[in-house]
């Protein structure tokens, strides 16, 4: 075990650094150092292994990622699904665009995805990154011990009843039920779905028949139609835009800045020239070694916190 560990952790560390830029290796570096670490010190041992326990500790002057730091990869792997228009299948096959990492996605992975969505109450990707791993579950792991079958249904079961669609989650229900009769709340569940299509006034015959398309809808942000090029402005609004030199205060006579308008409604410029490359290169070298994630104060608990809704706009050297 712990030459399975060290070669895993080898190929880690060998890495080119911007490859962790692609956000499905980044996932699976953060979530291999995030899961298998605790799994490392508590299950091997030997000298061999706190030898290598030794060894990383020393190769890693930084924290280890956390559930935390999984959770945000996560996160962010969706919000790049969502914004370019991504396939499931494409991403859980190593493919973001064009480029192909060469690293498929197990069902375990697909299913810890779909697991953080669930968690988010997101249910869409929950549907999507559930079904991944039930396919893959079968193609990938038939013999797979590292993840439960009657979990990744139950999950999918829920998902699909939240997005109303009450057949379909009584059929994954079913199977649930099939695989595993004693699975918490799994017979419960079923009695909720099959009240709530009585109520919908389908008849009990008719619970597993005619199954209606996949309901499966989220709320699109217009951020999103921006980064894929979909939203741009017409000729005439184009033929509007213009540059300038901004002078409204006193120093800006001596040095005014050059301002260039890239569209009205809303209104967005870019400064142009104000911080040039070598400064921005000499701001990075300072700021990088002491780079830490925006806290927001908790005015409940006087404390600071993390926070996944917002972002800095400031920020300081100290």
């Amino acid at each position: 075990m712990a030459n399975k560990y060290l070669k895993e952790e080898s190929e880690l560390f060998e890495l080119e650094p911007k490859s962790v830029l692609n956000p499905l290796n980044a996932f699976k570096v953060i979530k291999k150092l995030a899961k298998t670490w605790k799994e490392i010190s508590k299950e091997i041992q030997s000298d061999l292994a706190e030898n290598y326990l030794k060894n990383i500790s020393k190769q890693r002057e930084t924290r280890f990622p956390t559930e935390e730091d999984l959770n945000g990869a996560i996160q962010g792997l969706l919000r790049l699904q969502d914004t370019y228009k991504l396939k499931t299948k494409d991403l859980a096959n190593g493919i973001v665009e064009d480029i192909n990492i060469n690293k498929q996605m197990d069902a375990k992975d697909c299913y810890e995805i779909g697991l953080a969505a669930y968690n988010e109450e997101d249910y869409y990707h929950s549907i999507l990154w559930m079904e991944e791993a039930n396919e893959r579950y079968y193609l990938l792991e038939k013999e797979s011990t590292e993840i439960n079958k009657s979990d990744i249904l139950n999950i999918l079961s829920i998902s699909l009843y939240k997005q109303g669609n009450l057949k379909r989650a009584l059929i994954i229900n079913d199977k649930l039920i099939e695989l595993d009769p004693l699975y918490p709340n799994a017979t419960n569940n079923s009695k909720l779905y099959e009240q709530e299509l009585l109520a919908n006034g389908v008849n009990e015959e008719d619970f597993r028949l005619n199954i209606p398309p996949l309901n499966n809808t989220r709320i699109v942000s217009v951020y999103e139609e921006l980064c894929r090029g979909e939203n741009e402005i017409n000729v005439t609004e184009i033929s509007k835009l213009y540059c300038y030199y901004k002078m409204d205060r006193p120093f800006l006579r001596l040095a005014p800045i050059k301002v260039e308008i890239i569209r009205f409604e809303p209104l967005a410029v870019i400064f142009r020239n104000i911080v040039y490359d070598e400064e921005i290169e000499i701001m990075q070298n300072i700021s990088l070694p002491k780079l830490q994630r925006f806290t927001l104060l908790d005015h409940t608990t006087q404390k600071l916190r993390f926070t996944k809704d917002r972002t800095s706009s400031l920020f300081d050297f100290k």
